[in-house]
C-alpha cells in the first residue's frame, strides 16, 4: 500500500503498470508524470494523468488513473478535488469488481481525510469489512485513535490559553483539565494550569501542579519562574532555594528575570532567599 514518504513517481508507475499493457504512448505520458512528480512539479504532472484519463476509455484503467491522480492532489494538499477523484476511483472499482484498485482508492480516501484531522470519516473507510485484513487500514485506526486525542487536547489547551488572556482562570483551569484527560502529563498543559492556580490564589495546588510540570519536563525553564512566584507567595525562602537548586540555571537567569518580570518582583519583594539570589 502506498506510503506518504515513498516516491511519488516511482508509486504512480508501480501501480499503474500493473495494469494490462499500456499503449507506447500511454507508457510516455507515465513517465513523464513519474519524472515531474519526482521534480516535484505535483500540478504539472496532475495535468498529465488528467490528459491521460481524457484519453482512456477502459473502465479498469480510468479507476486506476482516477486513484492516482486523486493521490497525487494529496500530496498536494489540494483535498477537496483528491476526494473527488478518489471517490470516483472507488466508486467505478466498486462498480468493476477491481479489487486492489477498491481497496487503495478506500485507503486513500481514508488517508486524506486523517490528513483533514476528519477523524470520524477517516475511521469509517478503514473499518469496511473489505479493508479488514488492510495493513494500511489498521495502521491507520491505531494512528486515528493517538492522533484525535493528540487534536482535542491540543484544541482544549489552546482554548484554555484564550481564557487565561481574558483573565478567566476558574475557565481555562477547567480547559487544561481537559487537554489533560488527552494528553496525561503534559507539561505545557500542567504548567499554564498550575499558574492559572497561582493566579487564583490556590497556592499549594499550584506548587503541586507545577512540580508534576517539571517532572513531565525538567528542562522548561518557565516552569521554574512560575514555581518562583508560588514559592514567594507562600512566604516559603525554602521553597525559593529548592526551585533554584532544581533547575540548575545559572544565577543571571533569575536575575534577568527579577529585572523584567513585575509580577515576580511583587511576590518576591519580600523574600529573603530571593533577595540574596538577585545581588550575588
Amino acid at each position: 500500500m502506498w506510503n506518504i514518504k515513498t516516491s511519488p513517481g516511482f508509486l504512480l508507475l508501480a501501480m499503474l503498470f500493473l495494469f494490462p499493457l499500456l499503449s507506447l504512448a500511454n507508457a510516455d505520458s507515465l513517465n513523464k508524470a513519474k519524472v515531474l512528480l519526482d521534480e516535484g512539479k505535483t500540478f504539472a504532472a496532475i495535468d498529465v494523468l488528467k490528459e491521460l484519463l481524457d484519453e482512456t476509455s477502459e473502465p479498469k484503467k480510468r479507476a486506476e488513473l482516477q486513484g492516482a491522480i486523486g493521490w497525487a492532489l494529496v500530496q498536494a494538499r489540494e483535498y477537496t478535488e483528491a476526494e473527488l477523484f478518489l471517490e470516483r476511483s472507488l466508486r467505478n472499482a466498486t462498480e468493476g469488481e477491481y479489487e486492489d484498485i477498491r481497496l487503495r482508492a478506500n485507503n486513500n480516501l481514508g488517508i486524506a481525510l486523517y490528513l483533514q484531522n476528519k477523524f470520524e470519516e477517516s475511521r469509517a473507510y478503514f473499518s469496511q469489512d473489505f479493508a479488514e485484513n488492510s495493513a494500511t487500514a489498521m495502521t491507520y485506526l491505531k494512528l486515528l485513535d493517538i492522533k484525535e486525542k493528540e487534536f482535542l487536547g491540543e484544541e482544549a489547551l489552546l482554548s484554555g490559553v484564550d481564557k487565561r488572556h481574558s483573565k478567566q482562570f476558574e475557565e481555562a483551569i477547567n480547559k487544561y483539565d481537559l487537554a489533560l484527560k488527552y494528553m496525561p502529563n503534559n507539561p505545557r498543559a500542567l504548567e499554564f494550569k498550575g499558574y492559572a492556580q497561582f493566579r487564583l490564589g490556590r497556592l499549594e495546588e499550584a506548587y503541586k501542579t507545577l512540580q508534576l510540570a517539571k517532572n513531565a519536563a525538567p528542562d522548561y525553564q518557565l516552569t521554574y519562574l512560575n514555581l518562583l512566584k508560588v514559592s514567594c507567595a507562600l512566604e516559603s525562602s525554602a521553597k525559593v532555594k529548592q526551585v533554584v537548586a532544581d533547575s540548575g540555571l545559572d544565577i543571571g537567569v533569575y536575575q534577568d528575570w527579577a529585572s523584567r518580570d513585575a509580577e515576580l518582583q511583587r511576590v518576591c519583594a519580600d523574600n529573603n532567599e530571593f533577595s540574596k539570589i538577585i545581588v550575588k
